[in-house]
């Protein structure tokens, strides 16, 4: 049961990345229940196929698309996919993300930086292509899912803090270069830019 119309988000298209399990499905099931057409995007195939057969099982207009979205190649190509397959974009939801615990002490550089390379810097990746390809000349929503660790330490979490930091504060930079286009708030660290059409 839900509090919104039907079909409020009826023609709408939405991007979920991290979209196959977790989260990111469950927030692709919500849009598409409620009318949008969605896309859903992961590094692993089978877990997307059997994400798309159950939100087509549940008469929602869903596809999918492979992408490492650390690797600006592999999001331009998948922005190309969005447009070929639906013809726009108008939300992007920036839901990947990598993380497990270990202590400072116990925590690889490369472990830091595979976290920050898929939170933050795929976050990055991910908005810029969306504004560049669609948001800039159409509008568009983003939201980025984040986690309230910007304002104190959290232990066993130092990588995905400070990724989830830079979240915070790129969210909050888009807002800024994008203030003639854009408008952002940040409730409940639930990072949302909405970019007007003209």
């Amino acid at each position: 049961m839900s509090i919104f119309a039907n079909e409020i988000m009826k023609n709408k298209v939405v991007l979920v990345t991290g979209g196959a399990t977790g989260i990111g499905k469950g927030i692709a099931n919500l849009f598409g229940q409620h009318g949008a057409k969605v896309m859903i995007a992961s590094r692993k195939e089978q877990a997307l196929v059997s994400a798309v057969n159950d939100l087509k099982q549940a008469a929602i207009d869903a596809d999918y698309c492979v992408c490492d979205i650390r690797d600006p190649a592999a999001v331009e190509q998948l922005m190309e996919v969005v447009s070929a397959r639906f013809g726009g974009l108008d939300i992007l939801v920036n839901n990947a993300a990598g993380n497990f615990p270990a202590a400072i002490d116990q925590l690889s550089p490369n472990g830091f930086k595979t976290v920050v390379d898929i939170d933050l810097n795929g976050t990055f990746n991910m908005t810029k292509a969306a504004f560049e390809h669609f948001f800039n000349s159409a509008g568009g929503n983003i939201i980025n899912i984040t986690a309230p660790f910007a304002g104190w330490g959290v232990a066993y979490q130092a990588h995905a803090a400070a990724a989830k930091a830079g979240i915070d504060s790129l969210t909050r930079s888009c807002a800024v270069e994008w203030r003639h286009e854009a408008y952002g708030s940040t409730p409940s660290r639930l990072g949302r830019l909405a970019i007007p059409r003209d």
